[in-house]
């Protein structure tokens, strides 16, 4: 096959996104390949040590859901949160984290990180390249490589990520004429809303879509369409409550706004951190390319940019999904109005190249698979067990909000004061905890109703100095990351 050469010109500029035939683009060149080179990097930074603080609780939780066959309602593993309603709304995720647990021990939790960014990314890369031409393919490809990298925890919400991306095309798909596949929209979203709770912007996407059905299309059965779409953003709801959490799942997003306060990821955006500036970068580059182009934008494509920039605008952590969302608007805005002519590359040197590449990241990927530890260097591994071995029985503990999880996954007769289930606890009680940590405000307070009977504190953490000083409490292990203290006599509960 010598190199090919292929049009890219007005039929790539009709209104709806439709996808690019294959046939249209040009032979295989150096823009996929670097574009698989960067999906490939990316699996193997994923494989890397599992380090967010939440996967342990997630990993318990689909423990339990796996031996006890039913959800838990109510938290019985904390103090703080003890007998409160717990709404484990993404139990079928963490099943599958408990199941690659099973399966491959703590790499596996890695495995899955890497699994989920690799599927990502392969997704949003192939929605690129069928958009528009190579070189501005890459383009998108990479800024929503690094705007998407802070949502790549092994965490529920990956998977998220991954299901918006087939329900925002079916969404499209149906505002471009093909209505019937709206109707997955709802078995979708029955799924997803086992998965994570990220499920409602399933509806809100179908509900987006009522712009399109209302001024694209025919007009003589646009009122028809619009009814279509508020009908099944109506049964994607109805979906999320006849899954086993029940319709108190509905309340569930709006029960975690009082947290934000307390999570980093809840944070507002920054444009000096790699993701921060990659989403700011894609907006850009989406004004730029329609402030040149001679194509009007559309009613809906404005609705989707616009719903897209304000969710990634919100919190850090919807960063991730609104590049997940802006990636094809993105690649449609640069598709080109005139006849371009791309030119691919030898078939052969291509499969060389891809070939070097493929082989070059299963390498990579063994390497780090087999040589990376297990756990990230500052896991207290020594310190949970000295803590158990310091108090035998049901240990109390007074904990850093991070290593919670860690705790009721590797100590799982400990009970934290509190852990990465935020709304499990009272908004006041988390505040007042991690003021208590600081030594701001009544700490005593806060500490006494606990009656805990050991602490898994940073030494640089002052309540230590609190514990030590004023209560009497003593420290029966410490390294350069950790300490464990416990009062001079057991509390009475």
């Amino acid at each position: 096959m010598t190199p090919t050469s292929a049009v890219v010109g007005e039929e790539l500029g009709v209104p709806t996104p439709a996808e690019v035939p294959a046939k249209r683009l040009s032979g295989l060149g150096s823009a996929h390949v670097v574009a698989l080179a960067l999906v490939l990097g990316s699996a193997v930074y994923a494989l890397a040590p599992p380090a967010d603080p939440d996967v342990w609780w997630h990993v318990r939780t689909g423990e339990w859901v796996l031996a006890h066959h039913r959800l838990p309602s109510t938290d019985t593993w904390s103090i703080g949160g003890a007998g409160r309603d717990w709404v484990a709304h993404s139990w079928l995720s963490e099943v599958v984290l408990a199941l690659f647990r099973r399966a491959f021990g703590l790499r596996g939790l890695s495995l899955f990180r890497s699994l989920g960014v690799t599927a990502l990314l392969m997704c949003l890369t192939v929605q690129a390249f069928r958009r528009t031409t190579p070189a501005r393919a890459l383009l998108v490809t990479t800024l929503s490589v690094f705007a998407t990298v802070g949502g790549w925890g092994e965490r529920p919400q990956l998977l998220s990520f991954l299901l918006l991306v087939p329900a925002a095309q079916l969404v499209r798909s149906a505002v471009g004429g093909k209505e019937r596949n709206l109707w997955w929209l709802v078995p979708l979203t029955f799924l997803w809303a086992n998965l994570h709770g990220l499920w409602f912007l399933a509806p809100v996407l179908v509900l987006l879509g009522l712009v399109g059905a209302l001024t694209e299309g025919d007009p003589s059965t646009r009122r028809r369409r619009a009814g279509r779409f508020v009908v099944v953003a109506a049964l994607c709801t109805l979906a999320a409550a006849l899954t086993p959490n029940g319709p108190r799942l509905l309340l569930q997003p709006t029960r975690v706004n009082g947290y934000g306060q307390f999570v980093s990821e809840w944070g507002p955006p920054d444009i000096h951190s790699v993701f921060g500036l990659a989403f700011f970068l894609m907006i850009m580059a989406f004004v730029v390319a329609y402030a040149r182009s001679e194509r009007r934008v559309s009613a809906y494509t404005l609705t989707q940019v616009v719903f897209a920039v304000v969710l990634g605008l919100l919190y850090i952590r919807t960063i991730a999904p609104a590049a997940v969302l802006l990636s094809p608007l993105l690649a449609d805005a640069l598709r080109p109005t005139r006849p371009v002519t791309v030119r691919g590359m030898p078939a052969g040197v291509i499969r060389a190249a891809m070939a070097l590449l493929i082989t070059l990241g299963i390498a990579g990927g063994l390497v780090v698979w087999t040589q990376e530890p297990d756990l990230p260097p500052a896991a207290p591994v020594a310190a949970t067990r000295a803590l158990v071995q310091a108090v035998p029985g049901q240990p109390r503990v007074i904990n850093e909000y991070a290593i919670g999880g860690w705790l009721l996954l590797f100590a799982p007769t400990a009970r934290p004061a509190i852990d990465g289930r935020a709304e499990v606890y009272p908004v006041k009680y988390v505040g007042d905890y991690i003021s208590a940590l600081r030594m701001s405000g009544d700490w005593r307070a806060v500490v006494r109703p606990l009656h805990a009977n050991v602490a898994l504190l940073h030494p640089d953490t002052p309540l230590v100095n609190g514990l030590r000083d004023e209560l009497g409490w003593h420290v029966v292990y410490h390294d350069d990351t950790w300490l464990v203290l416990v009062p001079p006599s057991p509390p009475s509960a």
